[in-house]
């Protein structure tokens, strides 16, 4: 415990709850001097009330100050809301009870002043340490949480650097991404074939686009919808289709990306410092290719998670330049 205290208060972190601390054991030593003073000493005990009044009236100014200096801390670093609301219901009960005092004293409750400032004297030290014990606990709870959540980033770190690894080391993305830039590098975008007259150029891409799997190399394609759309697969046919593929893959790819971030498994800073123009380039090469599929599909929801952080990392790109 006396580690914790220590800990608690060597920390930059939490020095407006020392301020908090120190102002409740001020009022805490005040109320029992003066109790002592007041003791025995009828003389003594009219101008030891206003003393009271006076100090109780300064140290609750003080403790409201210092919450709020605490809370324009807290609301600007918004790391330790748990400590704050403790630190609120302490400061609450504390004020309670410091008002409370004021009230009957002020209200010339003199009779039972000597009992009650008796009372209070053995009241606000236990509130005090009840209070202090509270924050202390919370804090070292708040500070176990921090350390639990930094664990986490770590490991999603990890987890995101090696996705990053095995994607370039992986034989099939390394293919995916050649297929794909032999008609379509980064300088080449898809066509805008709904712009196309209806003729065969259209319909091809139409076919390539919901049927690329089928266009093996040598044979005849045959629309599985229209058996009088059919095509004799050449060479560049097929790498065609095997460009489309690959488009598709690397799609699927961002949006298995962009939902590991969404859904806080994958570290978005690291992605976005090794992918974003890579995923901005492909956006704009495929931007044709997206709204043919999503009019084909009649859906605007493939693709919708790697298109939405394409956006994103393009203006963060944007602010940076």
């Amino acid at each position: 415990m006396i580690n914790g205290i220590k800990s608690f208060w060597e920390s930059d972190s939490s020095k407006w709850l020392k301020i908090f601390s120190l102002v409740f054991v001020a009022a805490s030593v005040t109320v029992a001097i003066t109790n002592t003073l007041i003791q025995g000493n009828e003389e003594f005990k009219k101008s030891s009330i206003t003393f009271v009044l006076f100090t109780a009236g300064v140290l609750l100014l003080s403790a409201f100050l210092s919450l709020i200096s605490f809370f324009a801390k807290r609301s600007e670093k918004k790391k330790k809301p748990l400590l704050a609301k403790v630190a609120l219901t302490v400061l609450a009960v504390g004020g309670i009870l410091v008002g409370g005092v004021l009230l009957l004293l002020t209200l010339g409750v003199v009779e039972s002043t000597n009992n009650f400032v008796t009372t209070l004297g053995v009241a606000l030290p236990v509130f005090v340490t009840i209070g202090y014990g509270a924050i202390w606990i919370t804090y070292n709870i708040q500070r176990e949480s921090e350390q639990l959540e930094e664990n986490r980033k770590t490991h999603r770190k990890n987890h995101t650097l090696n996705i990053l690894l095995q994607s370039r080391l992986s034989e099939t993305y390394q293919n995916r991404m050649k297929d794909a830039a032999k008609f379509y590098p980064s300088h080449n975008s898809f066509p805008n074939v709904l712009e196309m007259e209806n003729g065969e150029k259209r319909t091809m891409y139409e076919m390539l686009v919901s049927y690329s799997g089928m266009f093996q190399e040598g044979s005849t394609f045959i629309d599985p919808k229209n058996k009088k759309i059919s095509f004799e697969v050449s060479k560049e046919l097929h790498d065609h289709a095997r460009a489309i593929e690959g488009l598709n893959y690397l799609l699927n790819y961002f949006e298995f990306i962009s939902i590991g971030i969404k859904n806080g498994d994958l570290d978005e800073t690291v992605l976005e410092d090794s992918l974003h123009w890579i995923l901005i380039n492909l956006l704009d090469r495929t931007k044709n290719f997206i709204t043919l599929t999503h009019t084909q599909s009649n859906s605007n929801k493939i693709w919708e998670n790697a298109i939405k952080l394409g956006e994103k990392w393009q203006q963060n790109a944007a602010i940076k330049e």
